[in-house]
């Protein structure tokens, strides 16, 4: 795998790893992706599948995710759901960060 496609954590600057990875990528379609990743030993898909939870956990989510979502849990008589509806809704609202 060339340097650019490797993510790596431990670097001092994490965001310029996903920069890299980033720009690699660019052209190129999911499916695509998703073949590449597929091909790659256990150990690498490990690092792949680390990065896409850091990604997701940075990310916010936009004004008609989170209406969505809240429509979800208005509409929903499992509790167990509207839990876990509440804390994608603040986590998407927040970010993964502490939040007052």
């Amino acid at each position: 795998m060339p340097a650019a496609l490797e993510f790596d954590d431990q670097q001092p600057n994490p965001r310029l790893a996903r920069a890299r990875l980033w720009g690699s990528v660019l052209g190129m379609t999911a499916s695509q992706i998703i073949r590449e990743i597929s091909s790659l030993s256990p150990e690498e898909q490990a690092k792949v599948v680390r990065f896409a939870y850091t990604l997701d956990a940075e990310r916010r989510l936009s004004g008609p995710e989170l209406s969505a979502l809240a429509s979800k849990m208005v509409a929903t008589d499992d509790p167990a759901e509207a839990a876990q509806l509440r804390t994608e809704i603040t986590r998407g609202f927040y970010g993964s960060g502490a939040h007052a």
